[in-house]
């Protein structure tokens, strides 16, 4: 009867053991895995600052309303896009082509 209990205990000891260490290597290897983030590609050489692209020609619409400090709709208000003049209707809004 001692034998058994001895058996039994050192079976519970020897599956706790087993069990924190596959909890502790489960962590570690979750922690360990990150992504490398490299910069080195991103800045330029000569200072350390980042490049920054040229930007690439857009075309849209710009549309909108013109109020006062009163929030009243401003007619015939001219609006300037990109050097084109456009003028406010009766309820103060624009549009360009």
């Amino acid at each position: 009867m001692t034998l058994k209990l001895i058996d039994l205990l050192h079976n519970k000891v020897k599956l706790h053991f087993i069990s924190s260490v596959s909890v502790l290597v489960i962590l570690l290897l979750f922690f360990s895995c990150k992504k490398d983030i490299g910069y080195e590609n991103q800045a330029d050489n000569n200072n350390g600052s980042h490049k920054i692209p040229n930007p690439s020609p857009v075309s849209g619409t710009v549309a909108g309303w013109i109020i006062d400090e009163n929030s009243l709709p401003l007619e015939n208000a001219q609006v300037t896009v990109a050097n084109n003049i456009y003028i406010t209707d009766a309820n103060g809004f624009f549009k360009t082509n």
